[in-house]
């Protein structure tokens, strides 16, 4: 069995309590409704989801096989591609192994989801021989090509644990494309050495990232070590290094992870002789965390930005998926030219709560990484994770600490070690060391639905509720808060993009979807009385057929096809939004059609957020039902419509939608309580839903939920 580190992006079970992988996540972007997921395999064992949003972002989720707590380097080139790689490659990486075998972005565009086909290459005169866990298909001199299976690659990183590759091979690297390769900026180049040193002071095989100070895309590359020693031809000017060197035991697992950093150094051009000594003894802070109740480290991320001197920056993560090994960083002064922003979160279970907290250093790293947590830094938030079925199983909770700086670059994400029981209540310690900014992710059992939170602000010495997956679940649109990324209702001149998350919950800043499992979904629109969509997916990027206009947009959605899915099975939506050309502007998300001169509006649709009175599991016992009901509009920090909503009404059916029965609807422009009486000939069956609602400029919704809640009977 396999267990889990909880997820955003894959993750949970539901009836019995199933063991899930080891997790973490890296998230650029809330979904757009035209997402697509790829899982790729990773060449050491486990899989990263890569989810690509309508606008080209992605974000990454990283599972690893039970008892694996690697520690995962995050970083992008130049050209945009995200690499994972775990900790233990650094010595092979540039040498035996190409760092095309961990470019995910390249393993996602080209479909790669189980078999990676490699390309190796040997001394002349070594007869090609299959490493561990690779299959090989043909072989020719020197050369050979293979593969390795999903199956297969644990068995590939057990051989690079124990340093048993074969015996002349020179190169193993992806027979797939991988990156573009980056433009090349035309400077003088001048000669630069990298030596390398380890613990003992002796020389290492190792991996060195440069990076240009003046300005990123003059340089930014890694740079193989052999024997201490490495070399590349740069442009003159001002440079950054980084080096992530693993401690190893006898069996080849991580005793430590040392991050090593030289902030500042200079190369001077041809010619002069340059070097820089990346020495692994002066990461000697070992970067921690005390809580003022026991908790055991179940994740931790170091993040570090590199700026240069124009403002462009070069991100990289260390993501430590589990517990130790323990994490150490060099002491680095302030940036003489650009600057430096370094976040470290740690994330620790204690018996019934957890503590997830951040701490910065900016522009330098300090001598003492080892953060006390004051509770004085500590908000307190009661989760309510919500389940479509009473009985107890595992899901997923994920946290990632974001600010203003990391906010452009997106969040990484890490959560419980054991799973996230649900149905549950759960108390969490948020710290706000870091501004108290947090990025959060729950994914219910079975995987079924995933939960991503906009960036939410938290303040010191607060009490916070919040429910995951709280229903009746529906499709619809959100009030989003905080980072804004993509809008999936939106004009950009001459472009439509219109798009229904897949489901919301009762927190208007969720945006839920299905990760795994069936849904099927049919959009039609029309422009003015006239179809011009009629397509399956939950949203579209399209033409937009004038400036101004009625868009009548019609979603029906299915799980009908999930066993595991016993509410909201179906649901059928009615909107019409007034497109009036001139609506609200966005000043900071992306959409269909964006560009730097043409600007997001986002369309007046409007949304509806049910919280219905019911316990954890969508079953109620009240013979008097109550829900509340929110009726808005689409709309980001608050830009969107805000025109008076008019009317809303709630209704209903007993009988499959037979007949309806009108609720009592209490409340005005948006805010509502509707009432309705849970006959007890209706006990034990999934009562159905039908919300109406108008505001005063002409958009309207009409929206129906099938088995919208279970009536239980009376608790008495």
């Amino acid at each position: 069995m396999r267990r889990s580190v909880s997820l955003v992006a894959a993750v949970a079970v539901a009836t019995a309590c199933v063991a899930l992988p080891a997790q973490a996540a890296t998230t650029a972007a809330p979904p757009h409704t035209a997402s697509a997921t790829t899982s790729v395999p990773l060449l050491t064992g486990g899989q990263v989801v890569v989810r690509t949003n309508g606008d080209g972002v992605a974000s990454y989720a990283i599972s690893t096989p039970a008892g694996d707590n690697t520690v995962f380097q995050s970083y992008q080139d130049s050209t945009g591609d995200h690499y994972t790689v775990p900790a233990g490659v650094a010595p092979y990486l540039g040498r035996q192994l190409d760092s095309s075998l961990f470019d995910v972005s390249a393993l996602a565009r080209d479909g790669i989801t189980d078999r990676i086909p490699v390309a190796l290459t040997f001394t002349a005169g070594v007869t090609p021989a299959a490493p561990p866990g690779v299959t090989l298909t043909s072989a020719a001199g020197a050369t050979a090509t293979g593969y390795l299976s999903s199956a297969s690659t644990s068995a590939f990183g057990a051989a690079l644990r124990k340093q048993a590759l074969p015996a002349g091979l020179t190169s193993m690297r992806l027979a797939a494309p991988a990156a573009p390769p980056a433009a090349a900026p035309h400077f003088p180049l001048t000669d630069l050495q990298i030596n390398a040193v380890g613990m003992d002071g002796k020389p290492v095989d190792t991996s060195v990232f440069i990076l240009n100070t003046d300005a990123v895309n003059r340089e930014r590359t890694f740079v193989p070590v052999t024997a201490g020693v490495g070399r590349i031809a740069v442009p003159a000017g001002h440079y950054f290094a980084l080096a992530d060197m693993i401690d190893l035991d006898s069996a080849g697992y991580a005793t430590a992870v040392r991050q090593v950093v030289v902030n500042d150094f200079t190369v001077a051009a041809a010619p002069a002789v340059n070097t820089v000594t990346v020495d692994e003894r002066t990461a000697s802070s070992a970067v921690d965390a005390t809580t003022p109740k026991p908790a055991t480290q179940d994740g931790a991320i170091l993040n570090l930005l590199r700026f240069d001197a124009a403002g462009g920056v070069a991100p990289f993560g260390l993501i430590n998926i589990g517990a130790k090994p323990p994490l150490y960083v060099s002491p680095a002064p302030a940036a003489t030219v650009g600057k430096l922003h370094y976040v470290y979160q740690w994330d620790g279970a204690g018996s019934g709560y957890r503590y997830d907290v951040a701490f910065p250093s900016d522009n330098s790293i300090p001598a003492d990484e080892t953060f006390v947590v004051k509770d004085s830094q500590l908000a307190t938030v009661t989760h309510r994770f919500n389940s479509d079925s009473p009985t107890a199983s595992i899901g997923s909770f994920l946290n990632g600490a974001i600010d203003e700086q990391l906010a452009p670059l997106g969040v990484a994400e890490v959560g419980t070690l054991a799973g996230q029981p649900m149905p549950a209540e759960f108390t969490q310690y948020l710290g706000t060391a870091d501004g108290g900014m947090w990025a959060q992710t729950v994914a219910t059992p079975n995987l079924t639905a995933e939960f991503d939170g906009d960036p939410v602000v938290y303040r010191a010495g607060r009490d916070y509720r919040v429910d995951w997956g709280h229903g009746p679940l529906a499709p619809g649109f959100g009030r989003h808060q905080g980072v804004v990324s993509y809008c999936t209702a939106c004009t950009a001149g001459s472009t439509l993009g219109f798009g229904f998350n897949e489901f919301n919950d009762s927190v208007t800043t969720h945006s839920g979807y299905v990760f795994f499992g069936a849904i099927a979904a049919h959009l039609v629109l029309d422009w003015n009385g006239t179809k011009f969509v009629d397509q399956q997916g939950v949203g579209v990027d399209t033409a937009l057929p004038a400036a101004a206009g009625t868009l009548h947009a019609v979603l029906d959605t299915d799980r009908g096809g999930d066993t595991t899915v016993t509410h909201a099975i179906t649901t059928h939506t009615d909107v019409t939004v007034k497109v009036s050309g001139s609506d609200a502007q966005l000043p900071e998300a992306r959409c269909a059609g964006y560009t730097s001169t043409t600007p997001c509006h986002v369309l007046p649709a409007l949304a509806l957020t049910y919280d219905l009175a019911s316990d954890l599991s969508g079953s109620s016992t009240s013979p008097v039902q109550v829900m509340s009901l929110d009726v808005s509009h689409l709309s980001f920090n608050d830009v969107g419509s805000h025109a008076r909503i008019t009317s809303a009404t709630v209704s209903v059916s007993f009988d499959n939608g037979e007949t309806w029965r009108h609720a009592t609807l209490v409340g005005f422009n948006g805010k509502y309580v509707a009432f309705w009486q849970n006959p007890l000939s209706a006990k034990g069956t999934k009562p159905s839903l039908r919300v109406t609602a108008a505001d005063a400029d002409g958009n309207s919704i009409s929206q129906t939920v099938t088995s919208a809640y279970t009536y239980a009977g009376s608790a008495s």
